[in-house]
């Protein structure tokens, strides 16, 4: 009899979940509705609110049909490719940060001064660099990118590279080199950067990559 009754009682509460607004499968006809009956239930939180809305909007533009799915297994497969995309994101993270370490422990770089030169329609910017080799090995060629922010943490003049193949840098000895780029007065991200005082200036510099004499690579 006991045990009669405990099928009973877990028979109702399946029934009871499976009859939870939030396992009804979804159709586009009865989206409103079913969304206004989970409300309604309290089961349906604010984050899986969210969820559910990513889902909808990447159906529409990947043209993928999210029919046939129960509200939870959407909510669930969103939270799934967000998991693995939050995994991805960190190991890139982990793998900038790596060689981020590895580049400045051989070398630094910095922009040592910024002008202009030249006359009307033939005029360049001008960046002197300091390169430092912190290794023990002599530098054939170094791969250097940067931008600047203005006193507001705001960029100007967006990225400039520049590649340093001559003179090699030997170990604990500093590079100071001038490099020279277009300017064009008609492009704003020039004329906001010189208008910038330099001293005003914060340069943002990633060592791309470096070239030993010795053959050996850090990128």
């Amino acid at each position: 009899m006991k045990m009669k009754k405990l099928i009973l009682l877990f028979s109702a509460f399946a029934i009871l979940s499976c009859n939870s607004p939030m396992d009804k499968v979804y159709t586009e006809a009865t989206l409103s509705e079913d969304l206004a009956a989970m409300k309604k239930s309290g089961k349906l939180t604010e984050e899986d609110a969210t969820l559910l809305a990513r889902a909808f909007v990447g159906s529409v533009f990947t043209g993928k049909s999210l029919e046939g799915k129960t509200y939870k297994e959407i909510i669930e497969s969103v939270k799934k490719v967000e998991a693995e995309q939050q995994v991805l994101k960190e190991e890139a993270l982990k793998k900038e940060a790596d060689q981020y370490e590895r580049l400045s422990q051989a070398a630094t770089a910095t922009v040592t001064s910024k002008s202009l030169v030249g006359e009307q329609y033939s005029r360049n910017l001008v960046f002197g660099f300091a390169v430092k080799n912190k290794s023990d090995k002599r530098i054939d060629a170094i791969k250097l990118k940067f931008n600047f922010l203005n006193k507001l943490g705001e960029e100007i003049g967006g990225d400039f590279t520049a590649s340093i193949t001559s003179p090699t840098i030997e170990p604990g000895a500093t590079l100071s080199e001038k490099y020279y780029y277009d300017f064009n007065e008609f492009r704003e991200e020039d004329l906001r950067l010189n208008s910038e005082k330099f001293e005003d200036l914060t340069t943002v510099m990633k060592i791309e990559k470096i070239v030993f004499a010795d053959g050996s690579i850090l990128e």
